[in-house]
């Protein structure tokens, strides 16, 4: 049997407390690693070596809106205010202190702080040269009915997916799931009719804690969004960082099961751009799945596309870079038999999950981890 106990800095206490080792290096404030063991007469024996040196910490990360792809080392580059509200007040960053800054489209820099905060942001002189990460070899999809999650549970879902690599995050309307709850296009038309639960005219509610005229993502189509959709974007804004991922989650604007088959799934679509941005619209995925009962494992259907795969590869026949997958999970209650019909007929295939019924969000995040972890051919 063996113990072990980090000592730290009271490495004399420690000799005191054991007089019966002897180890080398035991001097006063030097890190130690001490083991202790069971002799053969019983009694506890020890001994400590000193302990590796720990590793450099990591300069904290900011979010930039604007593209870093054309700056170069000594570049100035401008936080978005809150990104600057927590460097300066919440990290205490001084001046001179080293940062990381991305843009969320794949680039990267390291930088130096210089205090020069004001109402729109603060300042920042990149100190290397920008590193563009390659792009993934697949683009995962996380297709979910995720409108009527509450408590929480839909902030999970996009931080959780954001962290494990999903390129994006499409919410579904279904017929079980119509709407996105919180969303302004449901707010505004209600709180027109209800003027509010404060009684103030037909003010709209702000909730506490929610900033809609800044959301640190500098301004602008999806980053200015209010509502669930705006929270989502800066929910993912926040686990880029968190992980060190160099490429943004992107939430797409809700869309409808038919809208999802006719456009984003179809096979015959030729609607991609001239410069080989595919995106999510007009793609041809390399695989769709579809989470449902009774369907076959994940697992086995996994096998089979892996082999298909193979077999292309082997033929010589080109494959599409980065390669599109597109996960789809229904609300609450599942699909409808008619939407699953309608999916089917797109080419999207049934998964199963287990034998345990999963709330959308678990099953959003099994099938997104299963698919990272076994499909990277």
């Amino acid at each position: 049997m063996r113990l072990s106990l980090r000592l730290g800095a009271w490495g004399a206490g420690a000799a005191q407390a054991f007089p019966q080792c002897h180890p080398v290096n035991m001097a006063v404030g030097a890190p130690l690693f001490a083991r202790y063991k069971y002799t053969q007469s019983g009694n506890i024996a020890c001994f400590a070596s000193k302990a590796s040196p720990p590793p450099a910490s990591r300069p904290p990360r900011f979010y930039v809106p604007d593209p870093l792809s054309t700056c170069t080392d000594g570049s100035i580059v401008q936080l978005p205010l809150t990104e600057a509200l927590h460097a300066s007040r919440t990290l205490r960053m001084k001046e001179g202190d080293a940062l990381e800054v991305c843009d969320g489209r794949g680039c990267t820099a390291a930088a130096e702080w210089l205090n020069s905060q004001n109402k729109t942001g603060s300042l920042v002189r990149l100190t290397s040269e920008v590193i563009e990460a390659p792009s993934e070899t697949w683009e995962w999809t996380v297709a979910v009915a995720c409108g009527s999650l509450k408590g929480g549970r839909g902030d999970w879902l996009v931080e959780k997916a954001a962290e494990l690599g999903a390129a994006t995050l499409l919410p579904l309307l279904s017929a079980r799931s119509p709407t996105i709850a919180g969303s302004d296009r449901n707010s505004d038309t209600s709180s027109r009719s209800s003027g509010g639960s404060s009684g103030k005219g037909n003010k709209p509610n702000k909730k506490r804690g929610e900033n809609h005229d800044n959301d640190g993502g500098g301004g602008g189509g999806a980053a200015a969004a209010r509502g669930r959709e705006g929270r989502w974007h800066r929910v993912s804004l926040a686990a880029m960082k968190q992980c060190l991922r160099p490429r943004a989650m992107e939430i797409k604007p809700p869309c409808t099961i038919q809208d999802l088959c006719s456009n984003h799934l179809s096979r015959n679509n030729n609607n991609n751009s001239a410069d080989g941005d595919k995106g999510i619209e007009g793609i041809e995925p390399t695989v769709a799945w579809v989470g449902t009962e009774g369907a076959p494992p994940i697992e086995q259907r996994a096998q089979d596309f892996l082999r298909s795969l193979k077999a292309h590869q082997t033929d010589g026949r080109s494959m599409q870079k980065p390669r599109q997958g597109v996960l789809i999970i229904g609300p609450e209650g599942d699909f409808t038999a008619e939407e699953l019909e309608m999916m089917a007929a797109a080419g999207v295939q049934g998964v199963g999950l287990g034998p345990l019924r999963l709330r959308t969000e678990t099953a959003a995040i099994a099938m997104l981890s299963y698919a990272r972890l076994m499909v990277t051919v």
